[in-house]
């Protein structure tokens, strides 16, 4: 009776704590479940990111609207007209320039230097590009660079052209897509558009 009432506890102890196979399985249950958190964060990171740089563009292009409105004077006195340029060549997507034009913006103003450029240059974070530029015409047609400009006394936007002469078509608005640096050009799941109509409204989507 002794003897084996002794026994019994060993036994339990035995049986006790994790064995190597269930320690190993419970590491990788918790090593996949962080990593899904880590990455499902990283992505709602940049999502909110990206959406930030778009509304910093609209904001920008909002600014040189008013600007352009209210006739601003600097060191080139008053001037004809306020605008922002964008381009999907890899030299420029990732800034916008502002400038204004002291003269009428006539033809090809843009590469003959008839401007002047309006404080330092918006810059986009290094994780984002322009990765392309809509006009919306009758249909939509794609476009490698784009001038938007604003002229006294309407709010009316005004589309050139990359290098400042007559766009490709009459377009009724504009969109600045904004995506990952790196991705595929058409993934527009991955992209937030900045928007600007004729009559000069300002939109992101």
């Amino acid at each position: 009776m002794t003897s084996s009432s002794s026994t019994k506890p060993c036994r339990a102890r035995l049986r006790a704590g994790f064995g190597l196979i269930e320690l190993l399985v419970s590491i990788s249950i918790m090593v996949l479940v962080t990593s899904i958190v880590l990455a499902r964060h990283s992505a709602f990171s940049g999502t909110v990111l990206l959406k930030s740089q778009a509304y910093e563009i609209a904001l920008r292009l909002r600014e040189i609207q008013l600007s352009a409105v209210s006739v601003a004077t600097s060191t080139v006195g008053i001037r004809s007209h306020y605008g922002m340029r964008f381009g999907t060549a890899a030299s420029e997507n990732s800034v916008y320039p502002v400038f204004a034009t002291p003269i009428p913006a006539v033809n090809g103003f843009y590469t003959n230097n008839a401007y002047s450029l309006v404080g330092t240059p918006g810059l986009l974070d290094q994780r984002f590009v322009i990765k392309g530029i809509d006009l919306n015409c009758s249909s939509v047609q794609s476009a490698t660079g784009v001038i938007i400009m604003f002229k006294r006394p309407n709010y009316d936007a005004e589309f050139r052209s990359g290098t400042g002469g007559a766009p490709a078509c009459a377009a009724e608005s504009v969109s600045i897509r904004i995506g990952p640096r790196g991705s595929l050009v058409g993934d527009t799941a991955s992209e937030r558009r900045v928007v600007v109509s004729s009559s000069g409204q300002i939109t992101v989507e």
